[in-house]
């Protein structure tokens, strides 16, 4: 892949490049811990998980306390976008009950990585994805979805939040690695380490720096 003078190879699927600052404030809310966590198993394909693998007890009591802490610096104004996801759908429902906001907007650009081959197997195998993407973040082996096209999708929906929104607080609900890559993208971080950078937990909340840093 071909690249401008001090860029990367993924800028031209980054909607974000050259975008400075954000109008809007930007957090990501991992989904609690879900039933398919428990299990470990993957459940990437809307096809399972859109009715499926919702919330865990654990995973309800994870969400809950983080936007309880959340709370005074979030408020009932925030916009809540979410995965299709079940477990998502479900921690932003959770969170839009406990900051007394509107109801959550589905956004299909949070949606998981889908992980082709291994659909509902162990977890572990998260782990080969992630070691091919450090060889190439363009692959799609196993029929998994690539880095660079949960990059474009993630950063597309950001861009498009941007032209509809100002001064907002905005809390997406996702999953680990649409929020890392998303991450990733914005601070002009290395997407083949997206993996590498302190993974978000389940039920974790963390803010998107508004000002771009030059890594």
């Amino acid at each position: 892949m071909g690249t401008d003078p001090g860029g990367t190879p993924w800028d031209r699927f980054n909607h974000l490049k050259g975008v400075e600052r954000l109008g809007n404030r930007y957090l990501f809310l991992r989904h609690g811990r879900s039933e398919a966590n428990e299990r470990k198993i993957i459940a990437s394909d809307p096809a399972n998980a859109t009715d499926r693998f919702g919330l865990s007890p654990a995973g309800r009591r994870e969400v809950e306390e983080t936007i309880v802490r959340a709370r005074p610096s979030l408020g009932p104004d925030v916009l809540i976008c979410t995965s299709p996801f079940l477990r998502t759908r479900e921690s932003a429902a959770l969170a839009a009950g406990l900051l007394g906001a509107a109801a959550p907007v589905p956004e299909d650009d949070l949606r998981e990585r889908f992980c082709g081959e291994f659909e509902l197997t162990d977890s572990e195998n998260y782990h080969r994805v992630w070691e091919r993407d450090a060889v190439d973040p363009a692959h799609t082996a196993w029929g998994a979805e690539s880095a660079c096209a949960i990059l474009e999708r993630t950063t597309r929906l950001v861009r498009s939040l941007e032209r509809r929104h100002a001064g907002r607080t905005i809390l997406l609900v996702t999953h680990c690695d649409p929020a890392m890559i998303l991450a990733c993208g914005w601070t002009g971080g290395d997407l083949r380490a997206h993996f590498r950078q302190g993974s978000i937990r389940t039920g974790e909340l963390r803010e998107l720096d508004g000002v771009r840093r030059r890594p």
